[in-house]
């Protein structure tokens, strides 16, 4: 995004963030509506509460029927060009796009940062180190390793695992 998020993380928290699940139903969901709603509210305001519902299913549609890279453009399409749905607007079905990210300004997104995040997968529960969320999409993911550890052996013990264990979060980013 060409900007400075390490200065401009969401520091605050609803009940379901202190009991740990950052606003989610469950440990296998990956965006988090919680923070993604507001937003899509915010940026898309002359279009209809059903525009932004629709807008968010399409976002977090179950994807695991795809081949991972499919699932990945996908997503990117939606995340780079908006979310495309039909709305009655005075009566009409009309198509409008859902504006996903502020790209001219970037400093209006919400930024967070999410340490030890909690993924569920088919059979396996998997804890990444860190995942940025942009406007509550799972943007970046860090696995961190102690000095002397080889980045191939974090890659090879950690992200192939991932890939396998909860291919959902890599949908995103």
């Amino acid at each position: 995004l060409g900007y400075d998020f390490m200065n401009c993380f969401d520091e605050t928290f609803n009940d379901k963030v202190t009991q740990g699940t950052l606003g989610r139903n469950n440990k296998s969901e990956v965006v988090l509506v919680s923070k993604l709603k507001p937003v899509l509210i915010k940026y898309n305001q002359n279009l209809p509460p059903e525009a932004i519902h629709l807008a968010i299913e399409e976002i977090i549609k179950d994807r695991s029927r795809l081949s991972p890279i499919k699932a990945n453009q996908e997503v990117y399409k939606l995340i780079k060009n908006g979310v495309k749905v039909k709305v009655q607007i005075n009566g009409k079905l009309e198509n409008k796009t859902v504006k996903v990210i502020d790209y001219e300004t970037p400093e209006n997104n919400d930024f967070f940062l999410a340490s030890q995040f909690w993924i569920t997968g088919e059979m396996h529960t998997r804890r990444p180190d860190l995942i940025v969320f942009v406007n509550g999409l799972p943007l970046v993911l860090i696995e961190l390793k102690a000095t002397g550890v080889k980045v191939k052996r974090a890659y090879d013990d950690n992200l192939t695992d991932y890939k396998d264990t909860i291919p959902q979060i890599f949908n995103y980013n």
